[in-house]
Parts: C-alpha cells; sequence; structure tokens
C-alpha cells in the first residue's frame, strides 16, 4: 500500500513537470530570434556607426476609406487611411514608418511570351484523384518602410498625422511624420494617411426592371492626382453611414463613380402599357409584342439629373426574331439589347419613358418575356 501511494505521488510530481516542459517549450516557440550577419570591407581600421535595413516578409498593409458627402451639390470629403499589420517577432513601437506600394517580394523580371504551339489537351484520370484543382495565387501585399524601428496600435488621432507623399522609380510612398506601435500579432491596425476634398457631380441611376429605386451616384473626375488604390470604402451621406462598398481605382476612365444609395425623394413605376401587348399566331409561329411605360416623378426641393436603363431581349438562334419598336429618344445598345435615357427633371415635375418590342418564336417554345 506504501509502495502505491509513492507511486501515485510521483506520478503527479512527473505530471506537472511535463505540463511546466510544455509550458516553456510553447513559450520559446512563440518568441522569434533573428539574428542579422554584415560582413564589412574597410581599407583601414576605423570607429564607425552602421544603419542596418532588413527586408521582412511578415508585414505589409492594405488602403482603406472614409467618403463624406454632406448634401448634393458638396464635394466628397476622402479620408485616406492605411491597415497595417506585421509577426516579425519583434513589437514596433513608437516608428515613423513609410507606407510605399512597392512589393519586394514579387518579381521583378519583365515577361517574355514563348512561342504558343497548339497541341490537343488530352485529360489525364486516375482513380481517386481529385477532378480539378485551384491553383493557388501569391499575393503580396504592399510593403512598409521602417525608421530605426516599429508602429502604432490603434486610435487615430483627431487630426491626421502630417504626411508626406513622394513618387519613386516605378513606386510612390506615403512618408507618415506621426509615430505608430504595431504588436507583432498579426492583426490589423489603422494608420491615418491624408484628407482629400474630392470635386464631384451627382446624378441618379435607375434601372426599373430589377429595382423601382433611384441610386444617387457621385461622379469624380481628376482623381489619378491623389495616388488612390482599390481598396474598402465606408460610405457616409449627410451623416448617416450607408456601408461599404469598394473604390475601384484599376478604371481606364478618368472617373470615379460610386452609389450613395437610395433616395426616396424620386418615385419611380414601372408597368406594362396594356394597349400596346398583344398575341398573334400566323401558321406554326408566334408573335408577341410588350410596351413598357416608366414614370419619374421628383419630389424633391432642388431638380435631378436621372440616367434610367432598361432592355429588351437578344436572340441567341435565328428560329427566334426580336424587333424593338418605339423607345421614345432612349440611346439603344443592340448587342446587349440595353436601353439608356438621361433625363433632366425639375422639382414637382413628372416624366414618362416608353418602349416596345416584338418577338416572332416557334409555338413550340416557351420563352420568358417580360
Amino acid at each position: 500500500l506504501e509502495i502505491a501511494r509513492r507511486q501515485e505521488i510521483l506520478r503527479d510530481s512527473a505530471n506537472r513537470l511535463a505540463l511546466q516542459l510544455q509550458q516553456l517549450n510553447a513559450a520559446g516557440q512563440s518568441r522569434s530570434v533573428s539574428e542579422v550577419v554584415v560582413a564589412v570591407d574597410a581599407p583601414r581600421a576605423v570607429r564607425a556607426g552602421f544603419r542596418i535595413s532588413y527586408l521582412v516578409s511578415q508585414a505589409g498593409w492594405s488602403p482603406l476609406y472614409d467618403l463624406r458627402v454632406e448634401s448634393v451639390g458638396q464635394p466628397v470629403q476622402l479620408q485616406y487611411k492605411a491597415q497595417a499589420y506585421q509577426q516579425s517577432g519583434e513589437d514596433w513601437e513608437n516608428v515613423q514608418l513609410t507606407l510605399s506600394t512597392g512589393k519586394p517580394m514579387s518579381t521583378a523580371r519583365k515577361p517574355v511570351l514563348n512561342t504558343w504551339w497548339l497541341r490537343e489537351h488530352v485529360i489525364v484520370v486516375t482513380g481517386g484523384a481529385p477532378r480539378g484543382r485551384m491553383q493557388k495565387m501569391d499575393m503580396a501585399e504592399s510593403e512598409i518602410l521602417l525608421d530605426d524601428a516599429r508602429i502604432n496600435s490603434g486610435a487615430i488621432p483627431a487630426e491626421g498625422p502630417e504626411v508626406q507623399a513622394y513618387d519613386q522609380a516605378t513606386t510612390f510612398a506615403f512618408r507618415i511624420n506621426a509615430p505608430y506601435d504595431i504588436p507583432s500579432d498579426g492583426q490589423q491596425y489603422v494608420v491615418a494617411i491624408g484628407e482629400e476634398t474630392l470635386p464631384a457631380s451627382y446624378e441618379y441611376y435607375a434601372a426599373p426592371r430589377l429595382n423601382p429605386h433611384a441610386f444617387l451616384t457621385a461622379n469624380v473626375t481628376g482623381w489619378e492626382q491623389y495616388r488612390l488604390l482599390s481598396g474598402p470604402a465606408n460610405l457616409f451621406f449627410e451623416g448617416t453611414y450607408l456601408g461599404k462598398s469598394l473604390l475601384n481605382a484599376n478604371v481606364a476612365t478618368d472617373t470615379l463613380s460610386f452609389s450613395l444609395g437610395i433616395d426616396e425623394g424620386i418615385v419611380i413605376t414601372r408597368e406594362k402599357e396594356k394597349q400596346f401587348t398583344d398575341k398573334q399566331f400566323i401558321g406554326n409561329k408566334k408573335t408577341e409584342t410588350i410596351g413598357w411605360e416608366i414614370e419619374l416623378r421628383n419630389n424633391k426641393r432642388q431638380a435631378a439629373s436621372i440616367v434610367v436603363e432598361d432592355q429588351y431581349p437578344v436572340s441567341t438562334t435565328e428560329e427566334i426574331e426580336v424587333e424593338l419598336g418605339p423607345h421614345k429618344g432612349a440611346e439603344v445598345d443592340e448587342a446587349n439589347g440595353k436601353l439608356r435615357w438621361e433625363v433632366e427633371l425639375k422639382s414637382g415635375a413628372t416624366e414618362k419613358l416608353s418602349f416596345r418590342y416584338s418577338v416572332k418564336y416557334p409555338k413550340r417554345m416557351n420563352l420568358v418575356l417580360e
């Protein structure tokens, strides 16, 4: 009995020691130890100081925006921010940083087009193998360049820090003069870059076939000078948060557009014109004619510019013939079957738009024509 009791005590002691060892090992693994080896070539003995720069692959940043519009006709207030992170194993404390659009982890070699030999593609199927695989894409975040150390957590100051933006040969960078901290935890911390006032024009957009509402759209021109990158944006209109959108800077036009949501002051209805809707049967063919009327009313105190788009069907076979009828001044995109009106609507005014189309097809077919 005494031997059994001593064995139990020894087992408890061994379990405690094993747990302590496991905790010590985990703590040691969580700490990253780095060593920098520098080879120095000096023609003669000299006392000198060294400043060493090195690349950390576990760090990066991505853009984030706040877009605010106080009222229609006012410029857009853009707040430019960065979401910075790092997992270098060392906390960055009280650092000045430079946010660069360079991607040092990506290849700098120019692409080379080799001869494209056309051969029959043979698919080899082996038992138990997956039928398809998605190729992993290597994505490099924009780099963070640090001056003498580290970046900062959290709260953005009420007034954004002074920022110096400058162009490099193939990239551009923002030098943040205010110090920041960023722990080595992989979390994203917001860094204020600056604010810009963007002149904008406003118009309403409506596609009543899909949604019976008018969406207010802001159009910004000359945005290239502000060094914007594609990224998520928080939208605010008249002091109200509308939600998230995407600022797409990868566009080939000089106009940047984004939606500010639905404006209930513009009332839109879309109804079938019964007097122009008809069905006819000739032989083995059926012809259907459908007419639509769109009514716009501006209940706002100021005039509104409205872009209205609708559509008619497009045939993909010779058996189906589509003919567009009267469409009251709409621009027509025949390839895609789209109609577009640009309407200037005064306060309290009403405008009616209409269009018709006919479809001739075999009676054996069932088509959705509305």
